[in-house]
């Protein structure tokens, strides 16, 4: 809850309850429903996983009254979910000290909550060195108040279809260089070949 109050989403409190549904169809779960692999602890093969589904509720307080209004987290907006479904495996990247690796990190987030995201791996909070391996297409992250600018690779796809994987630190970029600015002018490379439309 400290992740996503700190994430200023308006989500007061979670509440997580187990139900009893008759099985849904395969692969599929009811509105609001996650489902949950409780690992036992036990030596691999003695038990299978227990599996239970849980619906979760999202409690909001209204502003003008001490109200409370509970919505399924399914009814949230797309951001809200992505980021409760990052809070359990970016604490725990955080607490063991593992590596995360995230494909397409700014989807459905607010380029400000995705720099909130990364900027947990250069805190306090990251004790252990843990380490953040992700994707994106949010050209705002090419900040060096954000990120070293030996963290920052670029994908480039040749007209082929192959893509190959290249370090910013090729350009030998400045320490003060606008890094954004840069690559959304073709300095870096990795730029989409985009072609006229209707000609």
């Amino acid at each position: 809850m400290r992740f996503m109050r700190a994430a200023d989403i308006g989500i007061d409190r979670l509440e997580l309850l187990e139900e009893d549904h008759p099985s849904p169809p395969a692969g599929k779960l009811p509105p609001g429903a996650v489902r949950v692999h409780l690992e036992l602890g036990l030596p691999l093969g003695s038990l299978p996983q227990a599996q239970k589904l849980l619906r979760v509720l999202a409690w909001h307080k209204r502003v003008d009254s001490s109200e409370e209004v509970a919505l399924d987290i399914g009814d949230e907006s797309d951001g809200t979910q992505k980021l409760f479904e990052f809070s359990g495996g970016w604490l725990r990247a955080l607490e063991w000290g593992a590596t995360l690796l995230v494909d397409e990190l700014d989807r459905s987030l607010h380029p400000h909550m995705t720099r909130f995201l990364v900027g947990l791996f250069h805190s306090r909070k990251n004790e252990k060195n843990a380490q953040l391996v992700f994707t994106t297409h949010d050209t705002t992250l090419l900040d060096t108040e954000l990120l070293r600018r030996d963290q920052i690779w670029f994908v480039e796809k040749d007209k082929q279809g192959s893509s190959s994987l290249y370090s910013l630190l090729e350009y030998s970029p400045r320490k003060d260089e606008a890094l954004e600015r840069g690559y959304l002018k073709g300095r870096y490379g990795a730029i989409p070949f985009i072609g006229s439309y209707g000609d």
